[in-house]
């Protein structure tokens, strides 16, 4: 699993005061230490993100992730715990942006609790698999995209898409 050579040589794992289990990631430069088992018995969000990371390296020695922007915060911490696992440097993270949803130039409201969410495959439907691949990939993963799906939809040289077509 991890190379014995780069495995810290004290434990990253402790017990607290209140029956926790923590994670000791600020040997590895995160700001705060980690819960993984609440003193309640029960597993944290981040002890499911750990288990991913050792499941990971179990099968490859270098492990990228591609994720949401909202969830910069948590790059660190689990860096931490690649570094704990004795393959320091060997995760990355790559952030991207949001989808703003437009219809003529007005945001598309949606709410999963009143029902109106687009689903990805009527967006495809409604607007072509080329427009939205074309709309999808014109722009960085670092880049908010504004996706119009009335303007990806004109048949004239004022939609890309329809000028690369």
């Amino acid at each position: 699993m991890c190379p014995t050579s780069t495995a810290p040589s004290r434990s990253w794992l402790y017990t607290g005061d209140d029956g926790a289990l923590w994670f000791r990631s600020t040997d590895y430069g995160d700001d705060k230490d980690r819960v993984l088992i609440k003193s309640n018995g029960e597993y944290t969000y981040f002890a499911s993100d750990v288990a991913y990371c050792v499941k990971k390296f179990e099968v490859a020695d270098y492990e990228i992730n591609i994720w949401g922007a909202d969830h910069h915060g948590y790059i660190k911490r689990v860096q931490s715990v690649a570094d704990a696992l004795g393959y320091p440097g060997k995760y990355e993270v790559l952030l991207g942006q949001f989808v703003n949803l437009l219809r003529n130039g007005e945001p598309v409201r949606m709410s999963k609790r009143k029902g109106t969410m687009i689903a990805f495959q009527e967006l495809v439907d409604e607007a072509g698999v080329d427009a939205t691949r074309y709309t999808l990939i014109s722009k960085s993963s670092n880049q908010t995209i504004d996706f119009d799906i009335e303007a990806v939809k004109k048949q004239d040289n004022s939609n890309p898409v329809y000028y690369v077509q």
